[in-house]
């Protein structure tokens, strides 16, 4: 994808557990007209640490609002979909005086 200023932020996400690792990368893309967000670029890969080597990237062919990951037909999309339901994300703010949005 071409970096553009519409062009938020590349995220890469990576879950370990039991033995297993899954890794979901997307780009966040902002598009002006209706102040909408969109994910582009977004791929998965899966492996068991006793691989030698890394898995390559399964890559989605188009973007949209909403994740592909989940309504993926490809079978190893779903480990990667139940490790990462069982995670947490927690966002933590600068919410003193001195925040930068309060000032």
């Amino acid at each position: 994808m071409k970096n553009t200023p519409e062009q938020l932020a590349l995220q890469h996400i990576q879950a370990v557990c039991q033995g297993h690792a899954a890794a979901l990368r997307f780009t966040l893309v902002h598009l002006s007209a209706g102040d909408t967000m969109m994910l582009a670029d977004e791929a998965f890969r899966f492996a068991n640490f006793d691989q030698k080597q890394q898995t390559s990237w399964t890559q989605f062919a188009s973007v949209g609002k909403e994740a592909q990951l989940v309504a993926a037909a490809d079978p190893a999309a779903r480990p990667v979909v139940d490790l990462f339901k069982h995670c947490a994300i927690y966002q933590f703010h600068n919410t003193s005086a001195h925040a930068y949005i309060r000032q």
